[in-house]
């Protein structure tokens, strides 16, 4: 046999065996894929953690995998397919919290052999709202509440029970263009008259804008108020009705910053003149049975609060503070859903019907559109009396259908 056919024969078995080894292959090397995946913030935002951010992988034939951020393998091995991750802040996005919530997704393809690299981008849901009391307006005056509604049935409240407020994270409607603020204060001078005034701060009124930037508010915008008294904003006019907070020097200036940039800006309060021959009988109004009460474990006397909207309820706020137990429990409570500290919606509520129905108590919760409800908030003695002694301040807030308010408060001490 001469050289050339040994050396076809051997071309011939070193193809056969190379074939082989190719249809030996793993089919896994040839179906997978490998991912490496980075969760980040917007630049303005790295002040933020999002080590303990959830973060779930869902792809074909029902895949799903969850991590938080700081598990994630540097390397995942994945089959190929189109895929889609989201990662988020632990928990649930609500309408008012005491944290920033973040959210992001991004959709990917896994291809054989090949190491695809993603970056999830998580933005901002909620914005931050900043209440202050300047010194001349806390020593003008002993109580005052201050509302802050977004148009879309969800209301923000600042009461006098906590004169430093944290700052709240606040998810509003969409579309939202204003803010409408509500306040009422009592001033400390026996002589003095209550004020009242309503106002509005619209984004698009900015002083300044940046380009890319539309004219609703959004997750990431923080809002940060001043209240003051005398301030060089007060307006000037002598048309303006008495004994309303305009005309007796009430000072209010709004800075806005806008999501994902380090600009701050203006916002101009437009103040609402009240109608020189209002309706008294169309605001709503709260009724306390007693201004105050002591109670113990055992029960105490009776304490309702008569709420009446002659226009019919559109919402009830009920907030409370606490120098006891029952002021830990409520933070705790709040993830859970009971928001007594940042504001707890009665209307259509099922949350304190149940944690009443635990402790043998029946409750029934208003809906929109009554126009009277009673609640009762000796309800709350066997419930605080589980967390010990100590001195809670309940304060409502009441919106009717049009928008006029009403608030109040009452102090329960547990003995």
């Amino acid at each position: 046999m001469n050289m050339k056919k040994i050396f076809t024969i051997a071309l011939a078995i070193f193809g056969l065996a190379s074939c082989q080894m190719l249809e030996n292959e793993p089919e896994s090397e040839k179906t997978m894929g490998q991912l490496q995946l980075n969760v980040a913030l917007p630049a303005t935002h790295t002040r933020a953690v999002t080590d303990n951010f959830q973060v779930t992988i869902s792809g074909p034939n029902n895949y799903s995998a969850q991590y938080t951020a700081a598990t994630l393998p540097q390397s995942l091995a994945l089959p190929v397919g189109q895929y889609t991750v989201k990662a988020q802040t632990p928990g649930t996005l609500e309408k008012v919290m005491d944290h920033a919530f973040y959210q992001g997704s991004e959709s990917f393809e896994i291809k054989s052999g090949i190491t695809t690299q993603t970056e999830v981008i998580c933005k901002q849901l909620n914005i931050q709202v900043q209440m202050r009391y300047g010194k001349e307006f806390t020593d003008t005056y002993k109580s005052w509440m201050v509302t802050i509604e977004d148009g879309a049935n969800s209301v923000l409240s600042f009461t006098d029970a906590n004169p430093n407020p944290a700052a709240i994270f606040w998810h509003v409607g969409e579309s939202v263009e204003k803010f409408t603020i509500n306040i009422e204060a009592r001033p400390k001078a026996a002589d003095a008259n209550p004020v009242k005034g309503r106002m509005s701060i619209t984004k698009s009124d900015a002083s300044e804008d940046y380009e890319g930037d539309t004219e609703y508010y959004k997750g990431g915008d923080i809002i940060e108020i001043n209240l003051t008294q005398g301030g060089e904003d007060t307006p000037d006019d002598p048309v303006v009705p008495e004994n309303t907070a305009v005309s007796l020097g009430l000072s209010i200036q709004t800075n806005l910053t806008f999501a994902y940039t380090q600009e701050t800006v203006n916002i101009p309060v437009i103040w609402e003149k009240p109608d020189p021959t209002p309706d008294v009988k169309d605001e709503p109004t709260i009724t306390f049975t007693a201004p105050a009460v002591e109670a113990t474990e055992g029960g105490g006397p009776e304490l309702a609060a008569t709420i009446k909207a002659d226009n019919g309820l559109k919402s009830i706020l009920v907030k409370a503070v606490s120098d006891g137990g029952f002021q830990a429990a409520m933070e705790d409570l709040e993830e859970a859903g009971l928001h007594l500290i940042s504001g707890h919606e009665l209307i259509g509520d099922v949350m304190l019907p149940g944690i009443f129905g635990d402790l043998g108590i029946q409750a029934e919760m208003p809906a929109e559109g009554d126009k009277e409800y009673i609640f009762n908030i000796a309800n709350f003695y066997k419930f605080m009396a589980i967390y010990g002694t100590g001195k809670t301040t309940f304060s409502i807030v009441v919106t009717d259908v049009p928008g006029n308010t009403a608030t109040g408060s009452v102090d329960v001490t547990i003995k």
